[in-house]
């Protein structure tokens, strides 16, 4: 599941009908927000590469312009990859 909109009631709905389970909503909550900390720190550590993969396209190739594109808008207080 990719939905990080996803209600906890709808997890504790899914993990019912697909498993037999009852999750409490704190435990569906626990689980939740620690899978959104591991998929937001992979964001950090790739989003840094960016930058590094440019630095290493310049010193390889003199007189190369390289040029990454980010939008700070399209998700507020972070900066999304739009191209290099």
């Amino acid at each position: 599941m990719s939905d990080s909109s996803i209600k906890l009631h709808q997890i504790q709905a899914l993990l019912r009908k697909d498993y037999g389970l009852y999750v409490s909503k704190t435990t569906c909550r626990k689980a939740k927000i620690r899978i959104m900390n591991e998929h937001f720190d992979d964001f950090i550590e790739e989003f840094a590469r960016l930058y590094d993969y440019a630095e290493k396209l310049r010193a390889t190739n003199p007189g190369t312009t390289v040029s990454i594109r980010t939008s700070k808008n399209a998700i507020p207080r972070k900066e999304v990859f739009m191209g290099i």
